[in-house]
């Protein structure tokens, strides 16, 4: 049975031209944001072969106000043919987007993102028999509850892990 899926987002301003971006500063970048996610996910109980990591960066033409997330391959050799890769990948994304690009036009890196996720791990539940209809079994007393209209009740107050499936517990 899946659970759920625990997510970690972080990131890391750069606000360069990507063209003096250096390689090895994102590779130290994302480094950092990666053991800082790995470590946040193990401390969720996710095992550390099951987390996965993306690597994505926030750009923009020189002089905008708002940049486009684009994807960045995870190399831990990262090159400069891999950033003017991303820089493609930007173009081809902006003209989708505004239905314009400009190839020559100047591209800064404004932020360097990492996504780390992991599977939560499957939740075994105890099988556990039927039992009665009667919850008498784990009835612990009976306490007054005021009923507007009415006054005060005395209703029964159950211990939760003492019922079973199968009882049957009448009241709100």
């Amino acid at each position: 049975r899946v659970t759920s899926v625990i997510r970690r987002d972080l990131v890391q301003a750069i606000a360069k031209p990507a063209a003096s971006v250096e390689p090895s500063d994102l590779v130290r970048a994302y480094a950092a944001m990666e053991e800082k996610a790995r470590a946040q996910l193990h401390d969720e109980k996710i095992p550390g072969g099951e987390v996965e990591i993306q690597w994505a960066a926030d750009l923009r033409y020189a002089g905008q106000a708002y940049e486009l997330n684009v994807s960045v391959p995870r190399n831990k050799k990262l090159t400069r043919k891999d950033i003017d890769a991303t820089v493609a990948r930007f173009h081809a994304l902006h003209q989708k987007v505004y239905e314009y690009s400009s190839t020559d036009e100047p591209v800064d890196v404004i932020n360097v993102r990492l996504i780390g996720s992991g599977q939560v791990p499957d939740v075994k539940l105890p099988r556990r028999k039927r039992g009665v209809a009667s919850p008498r079994g784990a009835l612990k007393g009976k306490r007054p509850v005021y009923y507007e209209g009415r006054g005060f009740v005395n209703v029964p107050v159950y211990e939760r892990d003492l019922l079973q499936p199968g009882n049957v517990v009448k009241g709100p």
